[in-house]
């Protein structure tokens, strides 16, 4: 059998003499109240104010977070009228009301019955609270001895007497209250030396999560937990009992169909993990666990167990306290103002909402705070609310409502390169046939084209090159172009030269799908050594803005929405030639409908 000397194992024990060596009899545990009973038999006679000096340390010392009552036992023949004051003392726990009765009383056991001799009357009162029975069944409890209790000596205050009773206890009474209000203020101050150590104003590696000051908890179910706490996210079922603390994101309540019982369900995070804390309370007792709100930061002794109606892990408390957080504060003698914040409507960048910044901000002492979203004002409504929040309770806040806008390039780019000559200059409309789709890789076949001047098409130029490769037999399908078609003409340098020399100096390029044909025409010219950076209009990005209700912007489409005679398309001649004649047409309209006169207000003019 354990003593109570053997729950220290490793700690220090109080000095209570005998008290140590007490046998435990019989352990008996209230989870929902957090209340442990050891019954223990001891040897000697162990008065009761010692014994809960023991209790005492076991709660902070071996039993953190329990409410520890140490219940002796004690052999008949060790009881005596010199044990009344320990019996005297258990009593008046459990009925507050007989403080100062005993006083000054007199006890004598004789033949089962002790007597107790008032000094200070209170018999009518004894009587009314059954003081004879408490005191008999402690005593049956405690030492195993029957007797019966009967009071005598001065039952009832004489005139006079009650003057000098009154005044014992106005006296007893003030020295009561001077004594708590004492400790209160020294509880106090001790909080308040706390906090502020605990006051922070640049976060380090130690102190990146919220964190609790455990010397503020105040308990709320059962007594304080005394362990440190551990982070939520190490917790596992086979530790048992543990500490653990979280800041409640949502709490939720109900009760039984019977109405006796209410069932908690309350969440938390310490951000390293959340869990939730499932408690079963007597609705008389629910007072203090009603007073549990969002935001609130909770200090939990509990265990971790499966719960099959939540088919989840909760946590089962058998104690709560309510606990203060770390403070982040401004220090700064002059306080800056927050000119580009994000709150959570700045998709993938912003994570707090606007009122949370601004209370934080006018908590932090910060006179205003500017919101510039990404793009959007839908934070300005709830920051308007947090800034009437604060002028109701009497405060001074600015909040500068802004927004980070997108620059929208919508020119319509269908001139490239600057050149800012009349729209009356002189136009080279081609196309190129190629061996593929890769300038890098593959090479031209054919060159098209048809000079634009002064409104009208005035010359042609067609070549086929000889690309020193097989044309594939795709290609061949779609253009018509063979092998042999190819095979005596000029080499690609050859027919480069000539063509940039029928286009002549500084020319304007048209093509339909522009960077594709530009593209070969410069993969080709690096070839050969050649320099060529032209100024080039895409009649593909003119079509999709002049005309937009075409269904697409092929070539072949375009020919026909504007009623030009068919054309052996996918040949670079045929092409070049009606690319010439929808490039007239659309030439004319930027003109007239957009009132366009040079090359350089044609990316404009084309965006409206």
């Amino acid at each position: 059998m354990k003593t109570i000397g053997d729950l220290f194992a490793g700690m220090e024990p109080p000095e209570c003499g005998d008290a140590l060596g007490g046998q435990i009899a019989k352990l008996e545990i209230e989870r929902a109240k957090g209340a442990v009973c050891i019954h223990t038999v001891f040897p000697r006679f162990v008065d009761y104010g010692t014994l809960k000096t023991v209790s005492a340390a076991l709660s902070e010392k071996a039993l953190p977070g329990n409410r520890v009552r140490i219940v002796p036992h004690f052999a008949p023949e060790l009881w005596s009228a010199e044990a009344l004051p320990s019996v005297v003392e258990r009593v008046r726990e459990l009925d507050a009301s007989l403080n100062g009765t005993f006083r000054d009383c007199e006890a004598k056991a004789e033949d089962g019955v002790l007597t107790v001799t008032l000094k200070h009357g209170g018999g009518a009162l004894l009587e009314n609270r059954h003081t004879d029975r408490l005191l008999a069944e402690t005593i049956r409890e405690w030492f195993g001895v029957e007797l019966t209790v009967r009071f005598d000596g001065k039952l009832v205050l004489e005139n006079g007497d009650e003057s000098v009773i009154e005044k014992l206890h106005v006296e007893e009474e003030k020295r009561r209250r001077e004594a708590v209000v004492q400790e209160v203020e020294r509880y106090e101050a001790a909080m308040q030396e706390q906090a502020a150590k605990r006051r922070i104003s640049v976060r380090d590696e130690n102190s990146l999560l919220p964190k609790i000051i455990p010397e503020t908890a105040r308990p709320i179910l059962g007594q304080v937990p005394k362990k440190e706490p551990i982070p939520l996210h190490e917790v596992t079922i086979e530790m048992g009992r543990v500490t653990v603390w979280g800041e409640v994101f949502d709490i939720s309540a109900k009760e039984t169909r019977d109405g006796r019982t209410k069932i908690y369900s309350i969440d938390i995070t310490d951000w390293t993990d959340s869990v939730t804390l499932k408690i079963l309370q007597p609705v008389r007792e629910c007072a203090a666990l009603d007073t549990i709100k969002k935001g609130m930061a909770l200090l939990v002794t509990g265990s971790l167990e499966y719960d099959k109606y939540d088919r989840d892990n909760v946590m089962r408390p058998v104690a709560v306290a309510r606990a203060e957080t770390v403070e982040v504060a401004d220090t700064a003698k002059e306080k800056r103002v927050e000119l580009h914040l994000h709150t959570n409507m700045s998709e993938m960048d912003g994570m707090s909402t606007a009122g949370d910044l601004i209370e934080r901000a006018y908590r932090w002492g910060h006179k205003a705070v500017a919101i510039t979203d990404h793009g959007v004002a839908q934070a300005f409504p709830e920051a308007m609310n947090a800034w009437l929040k604060i002028k109701k309770g009497g405060g001074d806040f600015k909040v500068l409502y802004g927004v980070e806008s997108y620059f929208v390039n919508d020119l319509v780019p269908a001139v490239t390169g600057e050149c800012d000559a009349s729209l009356d200059t002189e136009y080279i409309c081609f196309d190129l046939e190629t061996t593929g789709l890769s300038a890098a890789s593959d090479r031209i076949t054919e060159i098209g084209a048809v000079r634009v001047r002064n409104g009208a098409a005035a010359d042609r130029f067609d070549s086929f090159v000889d690309p020193e490769r097989p044309i594939p037999p795709k290609i061949t399908g779609l253009t018509g172009i063979t092998d042999a078609m190819v095979r005596d003409a000029p080499k690609e340098a050859d027919a480069l030269r000539s063509f940039f020399k029928y286009c002549g100096d500084a020319p304007v390029f048209v093509a339909h799908n522009a960077n594709f044909d530009i593209s070969f025409l410069k993969a080709a010219a690096d070839r050969c050594g050649m320099t060529f950076e032209p100024v080039y209009i895409d009649t593909v990005v003119m079509s999709r803005a002049l005309l937009p209700d075409i269904r697409n912007a092929k070539l072949d489409t375009v020919a026909k929405y504007l009623k030009l005679p068919a054309f052996n398309h996918h040949r670079a001649s045929d092409d070049a030639a009606v690319l010439a004649e929808i490039f007239l047409i659309l030439l004319q309209r930027l003109k007239d409908d957009r009132g366009a006169s040079c090359l350089a207000d044609v990316n404009t003019a084309l965006a409206g």
